[in-house]
């Protein structure tokens, strides 16, 4: 599905890599989405301040976060249906 062109944008921000060589990372990264074929951008929270401010303490922990700013979604582990259910509220199609 293409979300970029209703206006909506998917990020991956990696919490896991311990590098803080960008180019080391950004290898790691783009193997990563290649192989599991992902087109979004991956971004790297080298300092946890993503981690910290969005609560994240597992792997996945998945966030909606409206045009607004306002997070409409909060979740650990993988829950396709609840995350479908509040982008379908967000007028994604």
């Amino acid at each position: 599905m293409k979300l970029k062109p209703q206006g909506t944008q998917v990020l991956m921000i990696d919490t896991a890599e311990q590098t803080k060589d960008l180019a080391a990372f950004t290898k790691l990264a783009k193997g990563f989405a290649g192989q599991h074929q992902l087109t979004m951008p991956v971004l790297m929270d080298i300092n946890g301040k993503a981690s910290t401010a969005y609560k994240v303490n597992a792997i996945p922990t998945n966030v909606i976060i409206d045009s607004k700013g306002v997070v409409r979604y909060w979740g650990e582990g993988y829950d396709p249906d609840a995350e479908w259910k509040v982008l379908h509220e967000l007028g994604v199609k």
